[in-house]
């Protein structure tokens, strides 16, 4: 059995199958899914991804889907970025979708309070973490997006300096789609 020809895959990883967050393949990463060009995840854990990503070591990969519920803490988000920048694909992916399903009625919980977001803390009723620029800069290595959207329940610290990075770091993006609930909320003055 090969894998080497798929060229599409959409998986689902849940935490509880893969203790450690490890996943394991048969082959080596240099032959493993090397012609894949769309990839979609549904996880409860981004670690999952950054592990899969790890294993998937095709160069034509340009289509990132990851759908993670509930929402990633700051240094979940953060690794999965970090790990989509090390990706050999990197320099080829040009569409990024990381959503998490808005759900507020969970255990009775709410958004993170916004005046907490500048001091990067987390509100101890909240539902997501804010995750704070530092984690965003690893997709800046993605310099071929031209499609990024961070979606849903992820609640993202912005402000007109990130960005002008954004800016700058995707000279080729045509569609930018950002949570509703970022905060600071730039002013694109």
């Amino acid at each position: 059995l090969s894998y080497t020809p798929l060229t599409v895959m959409q998986l689902k990883l849940m935490a509880d199958d893969y203790p450690g967050f490890q996943i394991q393949t048969r082959f080596d990463p240099p032959h493993c899914f090397s012609l894949l060009i769309r990839l979609g995840i549904h996880t409860d854990d981004t670690r999952l991804v950054a592990s899969l990503l790890d294993k998937i070591a095709c160069r034509y990969l340009n289509y990132v889907n990851v759908v993670v519920s509930p929402p990633p803490s700051h240094d979940a988000f953060g690794a999965l970025t970090k790990a989509l920048a090390r990706h050999p694909a990197a320099s080829n992916i040009n569409e990024l979708c990381i959503s998490s399903p808005r759900d507020t009625s969970q255990h009775g919980k709410s958004k993170p309070d916004p005046s907490s977001m500048d001091r990067g803390s987390k509100d101890e009723t909240a539902t997501s973490e804010v995750i704070r620029t530092d984690a965003l800069r690893p997709l800046y290595a993605l310099r071929s997006l031209c499609y990024i959207r961070l979606e849903g329940g992820l609640c993202l610290a912005l402000d007109d300096t990130t960005l002008a990075e954004m800016a700058h770091a995707w000279p080729t993006l045509v569609d930018l789609s950002l949570p509703a609930s970022s905060a600071p909320r730039p002013t694109l003055a």
